[in-house]
């Protein structure tokens, strides 16, 4: 991810990143914006660390996306 960032920077391209409320442990939904990530297999743990290098990211943004009814 990583090499990611590097590149984006460099051809200074805009970031999207498309991630899931998987990032949780299914606990304590609906989660807020502020919640703290807790991801309990590999996909949730992958989607969190894309989110991290997203965040370092000069030109990105991310979105979560979930089933969970409000």
């Amino acid at each position: 991810m990583k090499l990611i960032r590097l590149f984006l920077a460099k051809e200074n391209i805009f970031f999207i990143l498309i991630s899931t409320d998987y990032v949780f442990d299914g606990r304590n939904p609906p989660y807020k914006e502020d919640a703290t990530p807790n991801p309990l297999q590999s996909y949730g743990k992958s989607k969190y660390e894309a989110e991290l290098v997203t965040q370092k990211a000069s030109k990105s943004i991310f979105n979560r996306t979930s089933n969970e009814k409000q």
